[in-house]
């Protein structure tokens, strides 16, 4: 998500209770706090009810993509239907390269 309050739509999502060492591990993947920054959102349940959730939020990012259409919805197999993977097991992958490509399309350099 990009921190700019009042843009974008509320998001259909998943919510996961996680321990230390996977939150942990999450924030080493979405490269906190130096890529994404994990903060506290109060996020509304489909019955209304309200719970603090941790939602990582790219910063330093290119401002052209608040021009980009704004998701409706969030889940683990993403819009494509495909389920998340680790580059290092997607065949044919340089995962340093992805990185590297993704980087620069996202940030503000």
């Amino acid at each position: 998500m990009l921190p700019v309050e009042g843009r974008g739509n509320r998001i259909k999502g998943e919510i996961y209770d996680v321990n230390e060492p996977m939150l942990e591990a999450l924030d080493q993947l979405e490269g906190h706090p130096n890529f994404y920054r994990r903060e506290l959102i109060a996020v509304t349940g489909e019955d209304g009810s309200t719970v603090d959730c941790g939602c990582y939020f790219l910063i330093n990012f290119r401002k052209d993509l608040l021009e980009l259409p704004f998701q409706e919805s969030y889940h683990f197999e993403g819009s494509h239907n495909l389920q998340f993977s680790m580059p290092s097991a997607r065949e044919g992958v340089d995962e340093l390269e992805e990185r590297r490509t993704f980087l620069a399309s996202v940030i503000n350099i």
